[in-house]
């Protein structure tokens, strides 16, 4: 968890700098969570989102649309949970989205 509180702080910052993003993948369940909380800070109705791999939230807001995937961890990986087609799959919805 310190780690997570800690990293929050760049990410908050990163996501301010940005101006021009189309588009948000978060990779695992906590760093959907953390952005999650990013647009609940900001006063974004986030409708009780859940993670899924695979799932897309866009926004009424002129806000990036968000991707979830699982993280490619060796856990995922090598369990199975998350394949190099499912992975390529999401980047791939991502690319038609930005095209």
């Amino acid at each position: 968890m310190e780690e997570i509180k800690n990293c929050s702080r760049f990410l908050y910052r990163e996501l301010k700098i940005l101006k021009n993003v189309k588009v948000v993948l978060t990779l695992g369940g906590i760093a959907f969570q953390k952005y999650i909380s990013y647009l609940k800070e900001k006063g974004v109705q986030t409708r009780n989102f859940k993670f899924r791999h695979g799932a897309r939230y866009p926004f009424k807001e002129n806000l990036p649309v968000l991707y979830c995937s699982y993280h490619p961890s060796r856990q995922n990986t090598q369990t199975g949970r998350l394949t190099a087609s499912m992975f390529r799959d999401a980047l791939k919805k991502i690319r038609r989205e930005l095209l």
